[in-house]
């Protein structure tokens, strides 16, 4: 397959399936929020925020396992088999680890909601337990199949996911009104994703199992943390970017308050789905071109990337802005529109600012600069916590809405500076 078809390929079958999860989620919200209440959606979301953000601590190792099945592949196919059986049991540890974390921690979080759903809360957080667990064993799968060049079937496993997950809120909002019953049937639908994803890669990878038999290799394990610690930091950081606002909101504010504010991160989010939709078309290529040295390749897509990801910007949040106060009023109602459209603003604007982090992401990921990442990820998460700390005792949730801001101008700056002094140095070394 040419490059050029990859790279569409890649980008219709993530962009396209996207729209669609768009139209799910427009679809889902009104449904969930008439039929569980503010304070049951509030819950629900940040469940599925947590289980859509931990699987991030995955791409530390999914990162390694691409950056090294690739290049392994290129040398030995046996190289290659033993590399995934002992990331498979790495990927075990790593998921069973997180997934009782979350189990611990998460009622924590809701202790003041666990009076009032009483055993909901609980069956929604055992299944959120599972659906973490299943999310982190998918990454394996996921990681080998795009350095297979298998990014579109990737892609296409999630929109049916996406498709189930919106049945799922669905008929557990809407028939059950069940918190427990709605996050049981959305565990389901990502472990259906995940059996789908196995067994694709069964039929297209030589060497792939599921035993757990055998150790990991110390030599394996240390090259694993050395190619993928910058990116275990740099995950882990974006986790509390996703997640500390809210727990802090969980613990101090109502959560009908909880329930306006996740709407509008959820708004948010899906509009940096589109975004990813660039990352994920050009990232595997640029991944192969970066063990090449390929460099004029890579610096015609970077260039690229920075038209599609403005379009994608300009088109998404420009009319989010321009019809909000009528769109969310009609969408979820006037008093949930009138509590969330000033977080919509402040959330879109700090959107501009991670558009523009996601392509020089990409350039130094695909570099394997990933230091770089990490560093300007902390410096980020040191505006963050400030931002954080001063809405919490202050009580004004739009100021810890505003550290978002912060976060990602001062990480778009870091990399735009690392940028520069990366193509000085190369243009010394020619």
């Amino acid at each position: 397959m040419s490059t050029r078809r990859e790279v569409t390929l890649n980008f219709i079958t993530y962009f396209a399936p996207k729209l669609v999860s768009l139209g799910i989620f427009a679809l889902i919200v009104p449904i969930a929020l008439q039929a569980l209440g503010q304070a049951r959606y509030a819950v629900l979301m940040t469940v599925l925020l947590v289980v859509g953000l931990v699987p991030l601590l995955d791409t530390s190792i999914s990162y390694a396992l691409t950056f090294r099945y690739t290049r392994a592949l290129r040398r030995d196919r046996q190289a290659g088999a033993l590399l995934l059986r002992e990331h498979w049991r790495i990927y075990l540890l790593v998921s069973s680890v997180v997934s009782l974390l979350f189990l611990a921690i998460f009622p924590w979080v809701f202790k003041s909601a666990s009076r009032e759903f009483g055993d909901e809360l609980a069956v929604a957080v055992g299944a959120g337990t599972l659906a973490v667990f299943v999310m982190l064993l998918s990454g394996y799968n996921r990681a080998v199949l795009i350095a297979k060049g298998k990014s579109y079937v990737v892609n296409i496993v999630d929109f049916i996911s996406d498709l189930l997950r919106g049945a799922a809120v669905g008929v557990g909002a809407a028939l059950y009104r069940d918190l427990g019953v709605t996050m049981e049937l959305i565990s389901a639908a990502f472990v259906v994703r995940w059996i789908m994803l196995a067994i694709i890669t069964k039929g297209e990878v030589r060497g792939y199992s599921l035993s757990v038999a055998g150790r990991i290799r110390r030599r394996s394990l240390c090259a694993t943390i050395s190619v993928g610690a910058p990116f275990a930091f740099s995950a882990m950081i974006t986790v509390i970017f996703g997640l500390l606002d809210k727990a802090v909101i969980a613990r101090t504010q109502s959560l009908s308050d909880l329930a306006a504010y996740s709407l509008a991160y959820d708004i948010t989010v899906k509009g940096w789905m589109l975004a990813w939709a660039v990352n994920g078309a050009i990232l595997p290529v640029l991944m192969r071109w970066g063990h090449a040295r390929e460099e004029g390749k890579i610096a015609k897509v970077f260039a690229y990337s920075w038209v599609a990801t403005a379009v994608v910007a300009i088109g998404t949040y420009l009319p989010l802005n321009l019809f909000e106060p009528q769109i969310l009023g009609w969408w979820v109602g006037h008093e949930m529109a009138s509590s969330a459209r000033y977080y919509i603003a402040i959330f879109s604007l700090s959107s501009v600012f991670y558009f523009i982090v996601c392509v020089f992401y990409n350039f130094f990921q695909a570099s394997g600069n990933t230091k770089v990442i990490a560093k300007s990820y902390f410096i980020g998460l040191i505006f963050y916590f400030f931002g954080v700390a001063a809405g919490a005792l202050s009580g004004h949730m739009r100021i810890m809405a505003a550290a978002h801001v912060a976060l990602w101008i001062a990480v778009a700056l870091s990399m735009a500076y690392m940028f520069r002094l990366d193509q000085r140095r190369k243009k010394i070394n020619v």
